[in-house]
């Protein structure tokens, strides 16, 4: 319970990065492809593109951003599905004759039926991308940026880039990283776990508990040098902050976005 409380609020926090819709023009900023060139991680500029980039990498994990988009896309309706829908606090409207039987199979925990069925009416599941609900590879990438940012950020030799704006963020870094580790928990259980940089060793997953307290133990580490506001009222809700606190054990903790 102790553990489950502390990681809600990555859930709160998710709520608002992934349903906030005026700030796609801010997100829609790809991390740099030269991650590690020595023409990259010089300035305080570039660590501000690739935070925004590692935003919007994991906006694109969980989000449909164009619900008219046709079958095929990239794109997903993540949180319905993970939430309401797979909670069971959906019902189809089975007078409208659309088909949409997905809604009883994610409710029963069908996701096999739900990957692979054909479903009548509007060709649901190729319309949606059922199959991403089987895949982790966006989180993956995710969690590789963050690793990425937390390994160059100290370096930047930027002497805008104070100790204080670095600490930042890393804490930003390490805050997605978490969340991307926190969803995958949520929807597969035991994941394979790492947070060094350019690592590409084969590993085994590692239980979904353990996966929670390192979450929790690197957040620790970092969410004290975050931001605890924005001055400009813009960032606020699309930036990771330090807004929290847990009376459980006395420490400030992050909420994230409010």
């Amino acid at each position: 319970m102790y553990i489950m409380k502390q990681i809600f609020y990555f859930f709160i926090a998710a709520f608002f990065i992934t349903s906030a819709t005026g700030c796609k023009k801010f997100l829609n900023v790809d991390p740099p492809s030269d991650l590690s060139g020595n023409n990259f991680w010089q300035t305080r500029k570039d660590v501000e593109n690739f935070t925004n980039g590692n935003y919007e990498l994991f906006r694109q994990s969980t989000t449909r951003t164009n619900m008219q988009a046709g079958a095929g896309s990239a794109e997903y309706p993540y949180l319905p599905f993970a939430g309401e829908l797979r909670g069971g606090m959906v019902k189809e409207n089975t007078e409208l004759n659309w088909g949409r039987g997905y809604i009883a199979d994610l409710a029963n925990n069908n996701i096999r039926r739900f990957v692979d069925f054909n479903y009548s009416g509007n060709n649901w599941r190729t319309l949606f991308n059922h199959v991403r609900f089987t895949q982790w590879d966006r989180y993956y990438r995710c969690i590789a940026a963050a690793n990425i940012a937390v390994d160059r950020i100290p370096g930047v030799p930027d002497p805008a880039m104070t100790p204080a704006l670095k600490a930042a963020y890393l804490g930003e870094a390490v805050f997605i990283r978490n969340m991307a580790y926190f969803f995958m928990v949520r929807q597969f259980g035991d994941v394979a776990y790492y947070t060094q940089p350019y690592f590409s060793d084969p590993l085994k997953r590692t239980p979904m508990i353990q996966v929670l307290k390192n979450c929790i133990a690197d957040m620790k580490a970092y969410y004290k040098g975050m931001a605890w506001t924005y001055d400009d009222p813009f960032y606020v809700g699309i930036r990771g902050m330090r807004r929290c606190y847990c009376p459980d054990d006395g420490d400030e903790y992050v909420a994230g976005w409010f």
